[in-house]
């Protein structure tokens, strides 16, 4: 295949996975949008987009919630 046409493949999938991953958060926390699209191992700067978002923002908000995550799991342990 040329280049020309792996681009436009690559280009249409990009579009699939926003409108599917637009369609997956409809209606949840921001927070929340974060987390699942974070959880189908989406970047930093793919959730940002999606979201319209600074990946600075994103970036803060998965440490944030990993910050607190492990010290829930130390306070339990």
């Amino acid at each position: 295949m040329s280049e020309d046409i792996l681009k436009s493949i690559d280009k249409r999938l990009a579009t699939l996975t926003n409108l599917v991953a637009i369609n997956t958060i409809k209606d949840k926390s921001l927070n929340e949008q974060i987390d699942i699209l974070s959880a189908a191992h989406l970047g930093v700067n793919e959730i940002a987009s999606i979201l319209g978002k600074s990946p600075n923002n994103i970036s803060v908000r998965l440490h944030m919630k990993n910050k607190s995550k492990k010290k829930r799991s130390m306070n339990d342990g």
